[in-house]
């Protein structure tokens, strides 16, 4: 009995020491996050005092998620701002894509702000209404839209030495001039044509999807579709649903892996209204996407690569079941040298009797269609409208960027081979910073996330510049050059 009264005292006296240890850690890190935040608080009421007796102001080009999560926190430190939007609407490449089936690839709790979870996300992956109306309601809870210029298109930018700012000239005349810029029009908004001579002679209806028309009726005609990447698997099961026929132009397939997708639960929706459940739900997703990288990308003779590459095989053989239209569709390179594309609905299309899949040249296209070049014969395919789904120019459609030297940045500094330092500042180019700029696109998980990381570098120099009483801020030659070394390095062996 003593022995077990010692033992039961033993345990009683660890289980409240136990206790006692988790409720005085938890007390200190509520004291060392109440500090912290008294003391951000602090330094964002003094940046608030230095910026406005400094006058200090910062542009923005562009209202999509980098330019509104760019505002978002230029107005937590009480810094001046405008967002210049060439749109009569913020969104960014979420106003302008509005094609059949446009969502995104990457889940919706990972694919919105850290800072601005959304627990009424209908389902796991968001579809384009669904992000732009997200992307409102930041611009709206956030106050942006007093601080936003619509319909005011930039065509270019000066560095004026004297004042250490920049002139920024607008297509309607007007004149902004800026302490800091910051060019948050991303990548994905100059719509890729192919180089068909003789498109213009097409009578039919030309579409792209990037720029989509909306008013076009496809009920009952013959559409034809150039492109089999990211936005086609999206566009192709919608269109075959109203074509009379659809024929898909590709050239070279893609992997595609199946989408965990599915709407989520009034209960789901409530749970997730918890901070604590909507940040490891994210942060689930974030690892399992970032997962992907060392699993599939890092090296395909891993046995995790090589095991999808044998299951995606059985998906296709398990799904088409025409041998011919199989062959067609099944990649003969590794998983991960192009994008993996998400869905549960293209193969299925692909095997509708409406629907065929044209992997022979184009020859040329005439007025009434696109003519096939099948083994040295000609083959015409008559349509009503050809769709291209062939993605956008990247880093194309800059306006004119003039630095230190009064040089272009886009076509005398960069030309074919764009670079920064870390994807965000060019030597020569004080006060200009670019969010996703060049070598920053990443095919496996968010992008939103590396806005913020980005944009949190910039709130960082911009915070220096006004303690120090700094004008201007430029990188180092010697250092951006090593990092473009870097990159190279790293690029030997990698598409991406």
């Amino acid at each position: 009995c003593d022995t077990l009264g010692f033992c039961h005292f033993f345990l009683t006296g660890m289980m409240l020491a136990l206790l006692f240890c988790f409720v005085l850690l938890l007390v200190v890190i509520l004291g060392v996050n109440c500090v912290a935040k008294i003391q951000e608080e602090r330094r964002l009421k003094r940046m608030k005092q230095l910026a406005k007796k400094r006058n200090f102001r910062v542009a923005i080009i562009g209202a999509g998620f980098s330019g509104l999560g760019m505002a978002i926190q230029l107005q937590r430190s009480g810094i001046s701002y405008v967002i210049l939007e060439k749109a009569n609407e913020v969104g960014g490449t979420w106003f302008f894509n509005q094609y059949p089936g446009c969502a995104c690839d990457i889940p919706s709790h990972l694919y919105s702000f850290s800072f601005e979870p959304n627990p009424s996300w209908s389902r796991a992956y968001p579809t384009q209404p669904e992000i732009l109306d997200y992307l409102k309601h930041c611009a709206r809870k956030y106050n942006l839209y007093e601080h936003i210029q619509f319909n005011s298109e930039v065509i270019s930018s000066t560095w004026d030495s004297e004042s250490s700012k920049w002139n920024i000239m607008l297509q309607t005349g007007q004149k902004v001039e800026a302490n800091v810029a910051v060019s948050g029009q991303g990548v994905l908004h100059v719509p890729n044509y192919p180089a068909f001579p003789d498109l213009a002679k097409f009578e039919g209806k030309i579409l792209h999807t990037a720029e989509w028309d909306t008013s076009y009726d496809l009920q009952g005609k013959r559409i034809g579709i150039i492109g089999s990447a990211a936005s086609a698997i999206q566009a192709i099961p919608k269109i075959a649903k109203q074509a009379a026929r659809l024929f898909v132009f590709q050239r070279t397939p893609n992997w595609v892996v199946p989408k965990i997708d599915g709407p989520y639960s009034s209960w789901a929706k409530h749970l997730l209204r918890v901070p604590l459940c909507s940040s490891i739900l994210r942060s689930l997703y974030y690892w399992r996407q970032e997962s992907i990288y060392f699993l599939i990308f890092q090296n395909p003779e891993l046995l995790s690569a090589k095991l999808l590459r044998g299951l995606l095989k059985r998906l296709i053989k398990r799904q088409v079941k025409d041998k011919a239209l199989a062959e067609k569709l099944t990649p003969s390179y590794h998983v991960g040298c192009k994008r993996i594309l998400i869905s549960n609905d293209f193969y299925p299309a692909l095997c509708k009797e409406n629907v065929s899949v044209e992997k022979e040249p184009i020859a040329r296209i005439i007025p009434n269609g696109i003519v096939m070049d099948h083994n040295g014969e000609a083959r015409t395919i008559e349509l009503d409208a050809i769709a291209f789904a062939t993605g956008f120019q990247v880093m194309v459609g800059f306006p004119p960027i003039h630095g230190l030297d009064k040089k272009d940045l886009i076509t005398e500094v960069w030309g074919s081979t764009p670079a920064a330092y870390l994807g965000l500042t060019v030597p020569g180019f004080p006060n200009f910073f670019f969010l996703l700029g060049p070598n920053t696109a990443l095919g496996h998980n968010s992008v939103v996330w590396m806005i913020e990381c980005q944009v949190n570098y910039i709130i960082k120099i911009i915070h220096r510049m006004l303690e120090r009483n700094f004008v201007s801020v430029d990188t180092n030659k010697n250092s951006f050059d090593e990092y473009q070394q870097n990159i190279s390095e790293s690029l030997s062996s990698k598409v991406w």
